[in-house]
This record gives structure tokens, sequence and C-alpha cells, in this order.
């Protein structure tokens, strides 16, 4: 049977303590109201009696915490889910313990079946509040040479990395706001920093702070307003990091870290996955044809084909239509590349030789061969 770990073992021992406080809590919230709504000026018997529905509140307690998962770690401290057990487990004791001691115990203070519920829980929800607010804003050390950056939305992917950036200790970055297009967040706070404007104020907040980086947490942001932005982070002299997208998100299962930022990637700007052609298996089907490559000017893999594409002793020509890369180089024999802006076509007859420019674009005669072929 394997030892627990230091950090197992110490949660178990915080998660204990919360248990014990919510039993003595119990004890504390009937006291109070006892001396808030009768003096103190109770018999024996009814303390007996009013001391008595304190133990077996708070067993009840225990019982209902630890079978909802209140003591065993299945919620956040401080949530709202958490929350929610806490005033069902309050509202059955009130229910279950106190109608019952009014029924059964003749000498019981009705009036605490009533009172000491709602305090019972105040004290219960402030101590797990209180371990949140701990917990949640550690003291920040910033690395002197952080860069000031923006958080270019403000919701629950921003907040998780300017918690990353704050709670981190070697953090390359410092908060310095949030820009989100949704005027109901001007002026919200999301871990100490605010929403300084709109995704039109960049240059200005920019400017303002002094950010020099950028961080777009918009999972859904689509290729147009990706390509826009980055435009425009260009032209203002900014770094741009992006979030992954959603499905890789969900994938991973853990919250957005600063370990997933990355620049501006083509599927970014495409707005899906790459698509990888297995140049290998379709070889031969390249093999003595003359191929038209349309839309490639994004690829810059693409001059690379025919001399992959090309076996030995069989020849291939290829076409490029579009913005193709404004130096094709010739690595293969009898390999041609065709420029929409120039319509040349550059080709060797050996590989010692040079590439020799010439005008003789890809033709109607030449693509009606391919296309029967």
């Amino acid at each position: 049977m394997p030892f627990p770990t230091h950090s197992a073992a110490r949660m178990n021992a915080r998660r204990l303590g919360v248990a014990l406080y919510d039993v003595a809590v119990w004890f504390v919230a009937t006291i109070a109201m006892t001396g808030a709504r009768y003096d103190f000026a109770l018999k024996r018997v009814q303390w007996e009696a009013a001391l008595g529905y304190a133990l077996w509140a708070s067993l009840l307690m225990l019982a209902l915490g630890y079978a909802s998962g209140l003591y065993r770690g299945h919620f956040r401290w401080g949530s709202f889910t958490e929350a929610f057990r806490l005033g069902a487990a309050a509202l059955v004791i009130t229910i279950a313990v106190g109608l019952g001691f009014i029924f059964l115990v003749d000498d019981f203070p009705a009036g605490l079946a009533a009172s000491v519920p709602p305090l019972a829980l105040l004290l219960m929800a402030a101590a797990r509040w209180l371990i949140r607010a701990l917990s949640d804003n550690p003291v920040a050390i910033e690395p002197e040479d952080a860069a000031p950056a923006l958080i270019y939305g403000a919701g629950v992917i921003g907040g998780q990395i300017a918690q990353s950036v704050r709670t981190s200790t070697d953090t390359e970055f410092k908060i310095v706001g949030f820009l989100d297009d949704d005027p109901w967040k001007r002026n919200l706070r999301l871990e100490g920093s605010r929403v300084l404007g709109t995704g039109a104020d960049l240059e200005v907040v920019a400017l303002q702070t002094g950010a020099t980086t950028v961080i777009l947490s918009i999972t859904t942001a689509n290729q147009r307003f990706v390509r826009s932005l980055t435009a425009r982070t260009d032209a203002a002299g900014l770094r741009l990091l992006i979030v992954p997208r959603v499905d890789e998100i969900m994938r991973s299962g853990s919250p957005v870290n600063l370990s997933q930022l990355h620049e501006v990637k083509v599927e970014d700007l495409l707005g899906r996955r790459p698509i990888h052609t297995d140049l290998g298996a379709i070889a031969d089907y390249l093999s003595n044809k003359v191929v038209l490559i349309t839309g490639a000017g994004g690829d810059r893999s693409v001059p690379s084909w025919p001399a992959r594409c090309t076996s030995s002793g069989r020849r291939s020509s290829f076409c490029w239509t579009g913005t193709s890369p404004a130096s094709t180089p010739c690595n293969s024999p009898s390999t041609a590349a065709v420029s929409s802006t120039h319509r040349t076509s550059c080709s060797r007859t050996s590989a010692n030789r040079p590439c020799s420019m010439r005008s003789s674009p890809c033709t109607s005669r030449t693509w009606s061969s391919m296309q029967l072929r």
C-alpha cells in the first residue's frame, strides 16, 4: 500500500480542518443565537436540549458534507457550486433536526431551529470565501524585465491567462490591462487588471500603458479577425500571441496556461488545420505529368515538391498560379514554375546547370493535356 505524499497529506489535513471547523460552527451559532434571543437565560434542561441540537446538527453536517463531496475536495474553495451544496445541507438540517427537536424535545427553545442554521451557513461560507481569497491573491513578484502585455478578451480564458501570469514565478509578462469589445465590460476588473477599452482602442491603449505584447484570448476568433489584428499589431510594432483553438483546449483537458500561447501560425490564418500531403504516396501519379498548383502562396514547402515527386528517369512539370514565392528554385530536371505576376518560368536540364529565365507560361494546351491524363 503506497504511502500518501506530503502534498496529499497536507490536503487531507486541510479538509479535516474544514470539517472540524464546520462542527464547531454549529455549536458557536447555537450559543450565539441563545445569547441573542434569550440573553443566555435558559434553564439547565433547555441548555442541554440546545447543545443536543448543535450535536445532532453537526453530525448530520459531517454526513451530508462527506456524501456531497464538500469534505473530499470535489469543489473549488468558495465556488458557487460549493455554496449551493452548503445551502442545501443547511436546509436539510433545518428541516430534519429542527423539526425533530421541536416536536420530540419538550424543553427545546423553538426559536433556535430557525435562527441557528442561517448563522451557521454564513460562518461556514465566510471561511471558504476567505480561503479562496487568500489562495487567489498571492503576493505577485514581477520580474524586472517582464514585458507589459494587454489581453484582448476579458472572458474566462483571459482571466485564466491573467491568473497564470500573476501566480507564476518566472513569467515574461506583466498584465497592464484588458481589451474587450463588449461595452458592458468597460471598467471590469479581472485578476487585478481593468478593461481599458475596446479593440478599436488597441493602438491608443498600448501607447498609454507602454504595452509591447498583445495576447488574443478569444478562442472563437475567425481567420479574418486574426489577419486584421495581425496587420494592426505589426503596424504598431506590437508582438501578437494567441491562445489555442477551442478543440485544442478541450483535448488538453486543463485550463489555458502561458506555455500554450504561440505566435500566429498558418492554420490560425486559414481558420482550419493545415492539410499535409503524403508526396511519396502520390509520386507515381505526378510522374510524367504537368501539374497546375493554385493558391500556393502561403505554403513555403510547395517549391520543393518537384524534387520530392520526380523519380529517377521520369520528368514532371509544375506550374503555379496565384502568388507563388518570388524566387522559386529549380530543384529537379525539367521543372517549371509560373508566377501570375511575372508570367515567367525557370527550368534546367541538368542538376549542375543554373536556372535560365524564359517566357514559357503554362498554356491552355498544357492544362488540357493534364486534365486528359
